[in-house]
Order: structure tokens, then sequence, then C-alpha cells
């Protein structure tokens, strides 16, 4: 049977794990992974970030089944899932069978292929296994490798799984979004692991407005309420009371201790052996700070001297002029100046000290292929206009 209707079609009940064929039809599914399944079909980028062992994983196993099944008029879109260990990806299209029987969906057994995966630096070509499904709908799930080429040549659905533990993210990401120009959506998923993974990196992102996309979040509270305890009963052939729900979540937090906040109330640790994290940093960040930017063409540096002069000249006048008259002379100043020798992308930060000894930045100039005299033009006429500084130079320069 292709499912052209509803989100939960029949189904016999008879290969669902003990204790799930006793649930009533449409319940097959807890709140909160039904409401993942809504918020999958929204068109776009959609990040999720979850607390562990919550079963969001077998849950969305259902969803791409659903989605592989459909026929094309329907909405069917092939799904193509990734995460990080081989044991996962095959856990993952053994549940996908699993829902294909008790949906009563016409799909052949799961097989494992391989692909060929080329090295485009050394041209190397190593093979690698994969699985996948396919359904009577022409579409198919299949689990691939993380590497970012696995993508390559692939349409559908991407399923990233525990993004946090995976490597080149960024990378992996961008392959994945190519695939929504001709139809396609993406879901990130994982459990945090630390404030400076790309993971929360990205979901900054999207928050700041600096990515299109959508974020969902799932704690183990939000689990709890949603059935998580009750479930977990009916399959283990237990009973669910109130005094046991408090206890289990208990026995939880206790065994996670201080762990729990990142692991299991989806609040990313600081992670180790940077010298500012990255919440830090956000919690730092100031929208009203002032930003000057200057830039110019690869063609500008081969300009003779008179000509750069000028440019930099009425640009410094224009822009930086009016702002650097507005400053208090006779507050103390820290200059940071980050030169680019090698490289196109010079920062002469500004920050200027409050009566109350805190620090704030009233002005950052970003200088883009900008040859390196004229960086030190631009450093000077800031310099002899502040009067009270102090300052730090990166190494090169």
């Amino acid at each position: 049977m292709t499912p052209e209707g509803g989100p939960f079609p029949p189904h016999s009940g008879e290969d669902l794990p003990d204790g799930m064929g006793e649930l009533p039809k449409g319940r097959l599914l807890l709140g909160y992974q039904q409401a993942v399944h809504q918020a999958r079909s929204i068109p776009g980028l959609l990040f999720i970030e979850k607390s562990r062992r919550i079963g969001l994983t077998w849950g969305m196993a259902a969803y791409c089944t659903l989605r592989a099944a459909r026929s094309r008029a329907a909405g069917g879109r092939s799904q193509l899932y990734i995460s990080y260990a081989l044991d996962m990806t095959r856990e993952f299209i053994d549940a996908c069978a699993m829902w294909a029987k008790a949906f009563g969906l016409a799909a052949e057994s799961p097989e494992e292929f391989l692909f060929e995966d080329q090295d485009p630096d050394t041209g190397d070509t190593k093979h690698i296994k994969a699985f996948r499904i396919d359904f009577a709908s022409g579409f198919s799930i299949r689990a691939l490798s993380s590497a970012p080429r696995s993508l390559r040549g692939k349409q559908g659905d991407v399923l990233i799984d525990e993004a946090a533990f995976v490597g080149s993210l960024e990378e992996l990401l961008d392959a994945a979004i190519a695939l929504t120009i001709w139809g396609g959506d993406v879901t990130v998923v994982s459990t945090h692991f630390g404030v400076d993974n790309p993971f929360n990196a990205e979901i900054q992102k999207i928050r700041a407005g600096d990515r299109l996309g959508r974020v969902m979040t799932i704690t183990f509270d939000d689990a709890l309420a949603g059935g998580l305890y009750e479930r977990i009963c009916l399959v283990s052939r237990q009973e669910a009371t109130d005094e046991g729900k408090a206890a289990f979540r208990a026995r939880i937090y206790g065994m996670y201790g201080a762990g729990s906040a990142q692991e299991l109330d989806v609040v990313p640790a600081r992670s180790g052996g940077a010298w500012l994290a990255y919440d830090q940093i956000e919690r730092a960040e100031d929208p009203a700070a002032l930003v000057r930017r200057l830039s110019f063409d690869n063609a500008f540096a081969l300009q003779p001297d008179h000509i750069r002069t000028a440019e930099v000249s009425d640009w410094l006048d224009s822009q930086l002029r009016p702002v650097l008259a507005d400053l208090d002379i006779r507050a103390g100043y820290g200059v940071g100046i980050d030169f680019a020798r090698t490289s196109d992308l010079s920062v002469i930060w500004l920050t200027r000290e409050e009566p109350d000894r805190s620090w704030r930045t009233p002005l950052v100039i970003e200088m883009r292929n900008v040859p390196f005299v004229e960086q030190e033009t631009v450093a000077k006429y800031v310099l002899r206009r502040i009067r009270r500084w102090v300052t730090g130079i990166d190494a090169n320069g």
C-alpha cells in the first residue's frame, strides 16, 4: 500500500517491537515524535537539538518510510540518511524496514551496496558500504557515509543524525543544501557536544538570522511530558505510575550528574582548549558597535602609489574622520591590530574604557584586499587621533 493521505496508515502491529502492537491506531508515535513529522513536512532547513535516548531516530525512520513510499504526485521523495557510525546506519535501515512491514507498504528487503568514493585531491578510489530499501513508489531510503562526497549525484531529502559528531559538518551541510535546488529538504539532528561545536554554531547562525532555517528543541523533560516514561513501561511490561516516573527522572539525572545540562537539558557545555568559549563571545556581542569597511579589487595593488594614497585618503576623510571626531579623546583606548601580510583581511579594533571600568567597542575597521602600506596608513591615522591608547599587534604584523 502506498500512503496518499494521513501520516499514520493502518497497521497490523505484529511486526512492531514487544508491547508496541498493543497501541491504538494513531498512537504509534509519541507527541514530540509526531511534532517532528509535522516539522519535517515544512520545506527548508530544520535543525533539531535533542536530549539523549528519547527514540527520535526511531520516529524519524517512520517519517522516512512514509515519505519514500508515497507516489511522486503525493509528495514522495527518496530519503538519504547520514550518520557518523556504520552501526547507526544499519540500525536506521532496520527500523525503516520494520516500519514498512508494520504499515503494510510494498518494499524490498534491505540490502547492502557499495559505492565508489574518489578523493578529489589524490584521485584514490575506495568502495564504501551503504544500505538501501527500494519502494514500489520508485523512491528509496539510503543510509550513506558521512563524507560530503557521498551525496554527489543523489537527490531527495537529507537527514543528518548525531551531526555534532560527524566530521566536516560545514562541508556536509553545504553538499546537502545543494540537493534542495531541485527539491528536497535537509534535517540536522543531534545532541550537543560543546558550544564551539559546528552543530551549535550553525544553530546560532539560524537564531541570529545569518542562515535561513528553523530550530526545534526537545529536552528530556519534553520527552517525559510527551509520554516517554509510559512508553518505556509499555515496552518493558512494567506498570507506569506517577511515583515511578519521578523516580525514573531522578535516577537518569543523577547518573548524568553535571553532564545532565548538555545531555538531557540540551544546553551545550563549554568546550575545553579555547581561550573564549562560543557562549562567552555571544554574550559579549554588541549589535550597536560601529563597523567601517575598506576593500579593493586585485587591480588596486597595481595602481601607482599616488593613486592608492589618494583613494585611501578620500576614504579616511569621508568614513573615519567623522567617527573619530565624535570619540572622547579624554578616555583611554585599547587598540587591537591584526595586519594581513599574507592574506586579504585586516582588522583594527578599538575598545574604550568606561567610567565604571568596563570596556565597550566604539569602532571596528575591517580592511579586505588592502595593500600593507595602506593598512599602515589607516592604523597611523587612527592612533594619531585618539591620543591615550595601548595597542597589541599580531606577530606577523
